[in-house]
């Protein structure tokens, strides 16, 4: 008996689940097919526009590396204020 109520549990489940993966497969065979659907300017994938970008960010990085360059070849000034106490152990 609790098989049955298992049973009849399960199999409209089932068949719901068989009739939504149906539907979304015969859907997209339905629908406009993706070489039809495609608009050049409708792509998140643009390649010339995301070369332009790294090509932009690789200049700003550029010239922070030729700033951080320009202040290390100048010499940098550091001023202790606080040095943990040294203790040195003997070899004896």
């Amino acid at each position: 008996m609790r098989n049955h109520k298992r049973i009849t549990t399960l199999l409209p489940v089932a068949a719901a689940f068989a009739c939504l993966l149906a539907a979304s497969h015969f859907g997209d065979a339905l629908g406009p097919s993706r070489a039809s659907a495609y608009q050049p300017g409708d792509s998140p994938f643009n390649a010339t526009a995301q070369r332009r970008d790294m090509l932009e960010q690789l200049k700003q990085m550029n010239e922070r590396l030729t700033r951080i360059e320009s202040k290390l070849d100048r010499g940098i000034n550091v001023k202790v204020t606080e040095m943990p106490p040294v203790t040195v152990q003997s070899k004896d």
